[in-house]
């Protein structure tokens, strides 16, 4: 899959969630040795979907650009991307 960087990797935050520059998709990385939690939210912070990112696992969300990411731990990384040309 090609990837077109749009901003930095960042810590996911643990509440209020981030639009990760109001990009369309976002790369998620768990470096950690458990599976964790991530939710996304629309702008008003009313809960889209859930689901669990495994242990050492790489996804890539697509979402609109006001929806929120948050994961229930700070060591899930995100990297807003796209992956349309």
């Amino acid at each position: 899959m090609s990837l077109r960087l749009l901003g930095a990797q960042a810590a996911c935050v643990t509440s209020g969630g981030s639009t990760f520059e109001n990009a369309p998709e976002v790369r998620l990385f768990n470096p950690s040795a458990a599976e964790v939690l991530v939710t996304v939210t629309n702008a008003a912070g009313a809960s889209i979907g859930t689901f669990s990112l495994e242990a050492g696992a790489v996804e890539v969300i697509s979402k609109y650009p006001d929806d929120k990411v948050l994961a229930a731990s700070v060591v899930v990384l995100g990297t807003p991307v796209t992956t349309r040309r």
